[in-house]
C-alpha cells in the first residue's frame, strides 16, 4: 500500500506539472503577441466602441482634407484678385494722370503703352489663376458647393467666384442692354431719338488717347476696382470661415484619436514583467516534470530492487 501510494503521489505531481506548465505557456504566448501588436486584449465592446471610433475618425479625416483643398483654392483665387487689383490701381493712376488735357503728345503715347501692357496683363491674370487645373477668375468657375460632413453632423459653404476678365469687368468693348433706372434712358441717341429701356447700346474698349477717353476709362475702371475689392473681401470671409472649420475639425480628430488611444493604452513595461514570471512559471514547470520522471525512475528502481 506505501508503494502504490508513492507511485500516486508522484502521478498527481507530474500531472500538476504538466497543467502548470500548459498555463504557463499560453500566457507566454500571449504575452509575446500583445508586446509585438504594441496593445491590449480588447473585449468585444470595447471592439466595437473602437470601431465607431475609427470611422468617425475616418470621416473626420476626410472633411479635414476636402476643406484644406477648399481653403488652398481660395487662397489662389485671392491672390489673382490681388494682382488684378493692383493692375487696376495702376491703371487708376494712368487714367488720372491722362485725364490731364496738358499732357504732351510724348508723355501721353508713354502712358498708353503701359496702359494697354497693363490692361493686356489683368486678362492675363484673370485667365491663368487656376487651382489643380480649375479656372478660378475667367467667369468659368461660377458656384459650387463644398459639403462637410463628420460625426454625424453636416455643412455646406457655397464658394462663387466671379468673371475678373476685361469682359468680365466690363473694360473691354461689349454691348449694354438698357434697364430700368439707367441714368441713359431719355437721353439722346444721336438717331433723332432717345435711349429707352431695352436698348442696346456699343461700348468700345477703354482708351486713353485724349482726356475725354481717359476720363471714362476712369469711370469704368473705378467701378472694376469696386467689383473686385467686394469679390476679395467675399473670398477673405469664407477663408476664415474655414480657417475657422479647420480648426474645429483637428480638435474633433485630436479628441477620437486620445479616446482611441485611451481604450488601446497599453503598458509595455508591465506586461514585460509579466512575461518574465509567465517564463519563470514555465520553467519551474519544466523542472518540477524532469524532478518527477526521475524520481519515479529512482522509486521503480527501488521497488524491483
Amino acid at each position: 500500500m506505501e508503494k502504490r501510494g508513492i507511485r500516486m503521489n508522484l502521478s498527481g505531481i507530474t500531472a500538476n506539472a504538466h497543467r502548470q506548465y500548459a498555463l504557463a505557456t499560453r500566457n507566454v504566448e500571449d504575452s509575446m503577441r500583445k508586446i509585438a501588436e504594441g496593445r491590449p486584449d480588447l473585449n468585444s465592446a470595447d471592439k466595437a466602441r473602437v470601431g465607431r471610433m475609427n470611422t468617425t475618425l475616418s470621416m473626420l479625416r476626410l472633411a479635414n482634407s476636402t476643406v484644406k483643398q477648399s481653403q488652398d483654392m481660395l487662397e489662389t483665387a485671392e491672390d489673382g484678385i490681388g494682382s488684378v487689383n493692383n493692375v487696376l490701381t495702376r491703371l487708376r493712376e494712368i487714367a488720372v494722370q491722362s485725364s490731364n488735357e496738358d499732357l504732351t503728345n510724348d508723355t501721353r503715347a508713354g502712358l498708353v503703352d503701359e496702359f494697354n501692357a497693363l490692361v493686356r496683363e489683368l486678362d492675363y491674370v484673370a485667365k491663368n489663376t487656376a487651382y489643380d487645373g480649375v479656372e478660378l477668375l475667367d467667369g468659368t468657375f461660377g458656384d459650387r458647393d463644398v459639403i462637410i460632413e463628420g460625426s454625424g453632423d453636416s455643412d455646406t459653404i457655397n464658394i462663387e467666384l466671379s468673371d475678373l476678365t476685361l469682359n468680365g469687368l466690363k473694360l473691354s468693348a461689349h454691348t449694354v442692354t438698357l434697364e430700368a433706372g439707367d441714368s441713359r434712358i431719355g437721353q439722346d441717341n444721336g438717331q433723332g431719338g432717345t435711349y429707352a429701356e431695352g436698348d442696346t447700346l456699343s461700348v468700345s474698349a477703354m482708351a486713353i488717347g485724349n482726356s475725354s477717353d481717359a476720363g471714362d476709362a476712369l469711370a469704368r475702371i473705378e467701378s472694376a476696382i469696386a467689383t473686385t475689392q467686394a469679390e476679395a473681401s467675399d473670398v477673405n470671409s469664407k477663408i476664415e470661415r474655414f480657417n475657422f472649420t479647420i480648426s474645429h475639425l483637428g480638435n474633433m480628430i485630436s479628441m477620437n484619436e486620445e479616446s482611441i488611444a485611451t481604450v488601446l493604452d497599453f503598458d509595455e513595461a508591465a506586461e514585460m514583467a509579466a512575461l518574465a514570471n509567465y517564463q519563470i512559471r514555465q520553467q519551474t514547470a519544466i523542472a518540477i516534470m524532469a524532478q518527477a520522471q526521475q524520481l519515479s525512475q529512482t522509486v521503480m528502481q527501488l521497488l524491483q530492487g
